[in-house]
């Protein structure tokens, strides 16, 4: 005899906004940390027995199962617990209308159920709480067995192996790489053996040493990104590190190194080794020489001879 389908879920997915949904702001106003933590006792307790509504007709065997999620020394009482789930009713975080025939359930909850069990062959769902519409349905699949059987279309009769762990809402797809339809030495019908062959730019000698190496593509966009003046730093100080140690940090992507440079302010307060001036010829300085002693003349009355004794 086979086993029981299974109902509920093994897990769920728990947004990183769910603390901060702007329904939770007066429940926690109002009861302060209790608002959040019945809020997701009650969503597991949803998830793991029935899979997307909680059955509320026994509100004492419900409130002392979050009692015991909240047990420590800071424990409510079990009056504070169902004035907590009559808030959260109120605030719209689950439906008022299936509150008042003692369902606790949800749209958000019932399409989190309805995403984790597409993969099932069966599925117990009750329509008469069911809160999604059929556009609801299909945005979110059309190969669900209860909207199969909802649309009157048949279901594959070969069950799809199931994991026991429920995929998640938001499954990674697989993508298969596509295989080259032809090998590097085979040649394409009506194309030049040179169409085959896609020619890799050719990268430029940037600084004074040469070593930055960058495409025109890659320069053009450097110089959009960041100005020619801080492309024109971050070359320099990059070129001349290189120089100085034989590149010792193996820079190979100088696009890359470029664009680390300007976003960490390598070298900022480097500056360039300045060039030593020309050392000056005999010319210059004998003319140096006389205009020294022609502004002496000037000075002394047109003459720079000694008077004589």
């Amino acid at each position: 005899m086979a086993a029981p389908g299974k109902k509920g879920l093994d897990y769920f997915s728990f947004s990183v906004d769910l603390l901060n949904d702007p329904k939770l702001r007066r429940p926690k106003m109002q009861y302060g940390y209790l608002a959040p933590m019945v809020y997701i006792s009650l969503l597991s307790l949803l998830y793991r027995d029935k899979g997307y509504y909680i059955d509320y007709s026994d509100k004492d065997a419900i409130i002392w199962y979050v009692l015991g999620d909240l047990q420590g020394k800071y424990c409510p009482n079990p009056e504070t617990v169902a004035e907590v789930i009559t808030a959260l009713v109120a605030c719209g975080l689950f439906s008022d209308d299936l509150f008042q025939r003692e369902i606790i359930s949800s749209k958000r909850a019932q399409r989190t159920f309805y995403s984790a069990t597409v993969t099932r062959k069966t599925v117990d769902i009750d329509g008469s709480i069911w809160l999604l519409t059929d556009a609801d349905m299909a945005e979110l699949s059309v190969k669900h067995c209860y909207y199969l059987k909802t649309h009157n279309q048949p279901i594959n009769p070969v069950n799809q192996p199931i994991n026991e762990v429920n995929q998640s809402i938001n499954s990674q797809r697989k993508v298969k790489k596509s295989k080259e339809k032809y090998s590097k030495k085979e040649s394409v019908p009506g194309l030049p053996p040179a169409a085959l062959t896609k020619e890799k730019p050719i990268k430029h000698k940037h600084g004074e040493y040469g070593w930055v190496l960058l495409t025109d593509e890659q320069y053009a966009r450097l110089l959009a990104d960041f100005g020619e003046e801080e492309v024109q730093r971050c070359i320099t100080y990059i070129d001349e590190s290189a120089q100085s140690n034989g590149n010792k940090n193996h820079w190979k992507d100088w696009n890359l190194v470029v664009r680390k440079c300007s976003r960490n302010g390598w070298g900022l307060g480097y500056k360039p080794k300045a060039q030593k001036p020309a050392p000056e010829s005999n010319v210059d300085r004998w003319a140096q020489i006389e205009q020294m002693a022609e502004a002496k003349r000037d000075a002394s009355g047109g003459s720079t001879m000694p008077k004589a004794l």
